[in-house]
């Protein structure tokens, strides 16, 4: 049995973390004060408890004896007090509660009373007394009803409510184990009628505008006699009230209230997932004995991953509740308290759960369960074959020769009823005199909400309008999307087929797989002004795409493809669409031998595609349908990831239909172990002997290796391994086929070699500009491409000329406030958006940055600034956090080959090699690293063109600072917002500090100012002022230096005021 790293430990630290608590206490200091205050009152009440029974714990209120004697009626019980305390249930926060006799109505009932301190405020009086009001106003089955609300002959403030025998859901996960539970809690089937239970009170409370804040174990009582009761409201707040107060349980509290932003509905119900996750694992969601980063993964909503034995032993359906209401954004949990409590209501009549994607077989299981009688009748055997093949198969539409009418005609009459048979999935779309017309500045989704079975086509008319952006008229066809509860799509992440009429800014047309990779192309391209026809066809296992009667791009599949949905997708506003119509077959009425194994194989399920694959191959061994079959056997070992198995298989088939493919897999293999040579050296000698059917899919595979070693050069840091080898094939074998040019433009890309992208394809519009961008050369970009706005304002914003945008284009709110942070306008940019992320970091409020962002790229360059790189989790990996935290030959081993980064360690690496001393060997390697600085980070300039002329004039090479500072003059004029122009004609002589301070992106100017007086000052040999100016720069805050740390310019102003200080 595994042992759960991440179990809290049963120390006094775990049990402080379980305790209720008001916001001002959600920090580690905070928990410890409030546990101390909590043991010091503790300790005081054991020394000094009040006697059970005392004039402290009395009710107001006469005996019903007494009062019949008052007015002259006789009473069979004898004169007593009306109430008589029992015995003490328990001490909270701010209150006792008692279990006292009603001898009136001869009932027990418990009464909390207001905690005995000296002279209670009217805070805690006011905040006792809402507890009462509120827990009264709650009139549920599930809720403690409130009697009565009192102050006592002493002053003590009380109130009356029921009294449950039994014990708390805490208490029950206490004595339970994942193998054998408490018997209130046995079973999962309990424990999904106890969460209805709470559900439904919880949803009344919110119907009430009541949210509880502090759902916990510990706060649901479990009677003796099936009362499910969720107590202690004491914690709740009123929705309306503006001033609310904050509470919650460290444990359990979602990552909103730890980050002190105000709670609501979905609060709750994370706290309640939360409670559902322990009942189900028996341990909180998560811990860190570290509790540093138990806040730091509370506030960012990271939990401890369900192991093994878990997953094992509770239903997938269950823990996928849990975890869905558990999401760290409220936008991905449950809408409400509702839609989780109807999940769990799913799941217990047997039903599919929203938050869970059923596999085919745990569909047939359930199927099986509501079905049960008619399986065993002999009327049912027809009936359960059909149910088989509509789950697991879904094979259609095989031999109708035919498309016959369309099944959809939608001409978009009116303004309003296109929305009722139409979602719009991503963006926008409006009405405008008949036809839908694009309005998002970046995607536009239209999804027809109905899933298509078998073969589908699609056709529309489509126009890019006079004025608009070309881009997009284009098709996706998605296999599959997640459903809502009534069956209708969820708005969620999917995989596509994409049929783009336009793509990537109106430079060509091409099929697509959800990868990326390019599976057909065409030149064909939108005209402005002028109505297109698309026609889209999905055939058994072809893809099709039609523009203007003409037929574009073709692609074969090996499987066939089974239903879908169709999105109408457009980029850019200002794109027209009309005249949809959809088609499809009729039902074939044989099916394929192969069709049930082809539909296991869909769904990854390997193991019983190859028994249905064996069964067809054994069966018609000598056929072509059984040659099929045994490659596809195979196939089913490839791709579970079992090769010496699939070769195995494949041995036996040489010389057929299929060799082609298997030499395919082969070569892919080859590749995936490293063997780049042989990999491509392979697809060449296949390509030369094979039809053309083949070449189409070598060139398909040899398109995917290249774009995966281009993204791991990019993205993953990885070494340059094997591109050279591939794109000598391209080069030699299929340099014009188009389909392969983007994959050969990233190739190139990745090997830098920028000049041969800009020659040689100038169809691939975002290649051809990137590599613009890595030569320096953003003028060309805004001449070339004056009508792509985002490429042009981002080429801007590197001239230092963000002034320019707003005039020139119709920018998004993150770039008209990131232009005014770089100009130093930082009151406007928070005037535009009080909240933007550009002005915070400039302003230096990172601590605002690292509490509301728990990931990403402003969290990054927040905690880098702050100095708590090591909080990054996700970055431990980060060039920068490696040499923020000295581990330069760590960062050098790992990032030397970056593509991103390799300068910025190559700096590090040759810094700290001149400062011990191997002077020429560290000016070597810096001096190799020019030539390629446009794509680097922006922590590089300052050392490239500032600090390492410098280092070149330590060692005895007089005026390297001059002529650095010359060609930067004439050649650099808009690199780097300007920075490093402004500072050379400083150094130069050319202008003075005013000047500098005046530059258009000013944000750091007077950081760059200081820097190179202190650079100045050294050169000149005035010693003392150097190193005035060096501490200067440094004991500035890193935002005013930089909106990014600058490690390596850190490291030399240290070593510099180091070397200034001696004698």
């Amino acid at each position: 049995m595994e042992v759960d790293p991440t179990a809290p430990s049963s120390g006094a630290r775990a049990s402080d973390y379980a305790r209720t608590m008001p916001a001002d206490r959600f920090s580690v200091g905070g928990v410890h004060d409030f546990a101390r205050a909590a043991a010091t009152e503790a300790a005081t009440a054991d020394a000094a408890p009040a006697e059970i029974g005392s004039a402290e714990h009395t009710l107001r209120g006469i005996s019903l004896t007494r009062r019949l004697l008052e007015y002259g009626y006789t009473a069979k019980h004898p004169t007593t007090e009306r109430f008589q305390v029992r015995k003490l249930l328990g001490a909270g926060a701010n209150g006792d509660v008692l279990a006292i006799q009603d001898h009136n109505l001869e009932r027990e009932i418990a009464v909390k009373f207001l905690k005995a301190t000296v002279g209670p405020g009217m805070d805690e009086i006011e905040q006792f007394i809402e507890e009462a009001q509120i827990t009264a106003s709650l009139q549920h089955p599930s809720v403690l009803p409130v009697y009565e609300i009192d102050v006592n002959e002493r002053g003590r403030v009380y109130f009356t409510m029921k009294k449950i025998e039994g014990r708390s859901l805490g208490d029950s996960l206490a004595l339970s184990t994942l193998d054998r539970r408490d018997e209130r809690i046995a079973t999962f089937n309990k424990l999904v009628s106890v969460f209805l239970n709470l559900g439904h009170a919880l949803s009344y409370a919110h119907h009430r505008g009541i949210i509880h804040q502090d759902i916990k174990p510990d706060n649901i009582m479990l009677g003796d006699f099936g009362e499910i009761l969720l107590v202690d409201w004491g914690s709740a707040a009123r929705l309306s009230d503006p001033a609310r107060r904050q509470y919650g349980t460290p444990l359990y509290m979602s990552p909103e209230q730890a980050r002190l932003e105000p709670s609501d509905q979905l609060s709750d119900v994370y706290c309640l997932g939360a409670t559902l996750f322990h009942a189900l694992t028996l341990r909180p969601p998560m811990w860190s004995d570290d509790e540093e980063d138990f806040w730091r993964k509370k506030r960012t909503g990271e939990l401890d991953a369900p192991t093994r034995p878990e997953r094992r032993l509770i239903p997938a359906q269950l823990l996928a509740i849990a975890l869905k209401a558990l999401a760290p954004q409220p936008s991905q949990r449950y809408g409400s308290i509702e839609d989780m409590v109807g999940d769990l209501e799913r799941y217990q009549a047997g039903l599919a759960v929203s938050a869970h994607r059923d596999s085919a077989s745990e569909r047939l299981v359930r199927w099986y369960r509501r079905n049960a009688r008619a399986v065993w009748s002999a009327s049912a055997v027809a009936t359960i074959s059909l149910a088989l093949v509509a789950m697991l198969y879904g094979e259609r539409l095989k031999e109708i020769a035919t498309w016959g009418s369309p099944i959809v005609v939608e001409t978009f009459d009116d303004a309003t009823s296109w929305r009722d048979r139409w979602q719009v999935y991503l963006g926008g779309f409006e009405w405008r005199e008949g036809r839908l017309i694009s309005t998002d500045a970046l995607e536009s989704l239209l999804l027809w909400p109905h899933r298509l079975e078998g073969d589908t086509a699609v056709e529309f008319d489509a126009e890019v309008l006079p004025g608009a952006q070309l881009g997009d008229l284009s098709l996706f066809w998605v296999p599959e999307l997640s459903l809502q509860d009534d069956g209708s799509p969820r708005l969620s992440d999917f995989d596509a087929y994409h049929f783009l009429f336009g793509a990537h800014h109106g430079s060509y047309s091409v099929i697509s797989a959800a990868s990326g990779a390019q599976l057909a192309y065409d030149d064909a391209v939108p005209i402005p002004g002028r109505r297109h026809h698309v026609r889209v066809e999905i055939v058994d296992r072809r893809l099709s795409m039609l523009i203007d009667g003409r037929t574009a791009a073709v692609y074969d599949d090996l499987l066939p493809f089974s239903g879908g949905y169709v999105m109408l997708y457009s980029v850019y506003k200002g794109h027209a669409f009309d005249n949809v119509r959809i088609f499809s077959r009729g039902v074939a009425q044989k099916v394929p031998a192969t069709a049930v194994g082809d539909a296991f194989l869909q769904k990854g399920l390997y193991q019983q595609a190859s028994e249905q694959y064996a069964k067809v191959w054994n069966s018609h061994p000598s056929s072509a349908i059984g040659a099929e079959a045994h490659y596809k056997l195979g196939l089913c070992a490839y791709l579970g990831k079992a090769d010496d198995r699939a070769f195995s298989v494949w041995d036996g088939m040489r010389g057929g239909r299929w060799d082609g493919d298997i030499e395919l897999h082969r070569l892919e293999t080859l590749y995936r172990k490293g063997l780049h040579h042989e990999a491509a050296s392979g697809l060449a000698r296949l390509y030369e002997r094979a039809d053309e059917a083949l070449r189409r899919r070598v060139i398909i595979q040899w398109s995917i290796i290249v774009a995966e070693i281009r993204r791991g050069i990019m993205y993953d840091q990885r070494e340059v391994t094997g591109l050279d080898d591939y794109l000598d094939v391209h080069d030699r074998l299929f340099p014009d086929e188009r389909v392969a040019d983007r994959s050969a433009a990233f190739a190139l890309n990745a090997l830098r070699r920028f000049q041969e992208v800009v020659e040689r394809y100038p169809r691939q519009r975002y290649e051809r500009q990137f590599a613009l961008q890595c030569l320096g050369r953003d003028e060309d970009i805004l001449r070339e491409y004056p009508d792509d706005s985002d490429v042009c304002v981002w080429a801007l914003e590197r001239m230092g000329r963000s002034e320019e945008a707003p005039r020139r284009f119709d920018l998004q709110l993150g770039s008209r406030t990131l232009g005014l942070v770089l100009r130093g306008l930082i009151d406007d940019a928070f005037t535009l958006d009080a909240h933007d992320s550009w002005a915070l970091l400039a302003s230096g409020r990172l601590d605002e940055i690292l509490a509301t962002q728990p990931t990403g790229e402003f969290r990054r360059r927040a905690a880098m600034l702050v100095g708590t790189p090591q909080t990054l989790a996700e970055w431990k990996d980060d060039p920068i956090a490696l040499l923020a935290a000295g581990r330069i030959d760590e960062a050098w081993q790992r990032h030397r080959q970056g593509f991103g980064h390799d300068l910025v360690v190559r700096q590090a690496k040759g810094l700290e090699d001149f400062i011990r001393g191997e002077r020429a060997v560290a000016l070597t390697l810096l001096d190799g690293g020019n030539g390629h600085e446009f794509h680097q980070d922006d922590q590089i300039w300052m050392f490239q063109f500032l600090i390492l002329p410098f280092m070149h004039e330590l060692t005895g090479e007089p005026g390297a600072v001059d002529r650095a500072c010359a060609t930067i003059i004439a050649t650099r004029r808009f690199a780097f917002e300007q920075h490093p122009w402004f500072c050379a004609r400083f150094l130069a002589g050319q202008i003075g500090e005013a000047e500098v301070l005046a530059q258009p992106h000013a944000l750091n100017a007077r950081a760059h100012l200081t820097f190179c007086r202190a650079l100045r000052a050294e050169r000149e040999g005035r010693r003392d002022d150097a190193a005035r100016e060096y501490r200067a720069y440094m004991e500035m805050p890193r935002w005013i230096r930089s909106l990014d740390l600058e490690p390596v310019v850190e490291r030399f102003a240290r070593w510099r005021i180091s070397e200034l200080a001696r004698p």
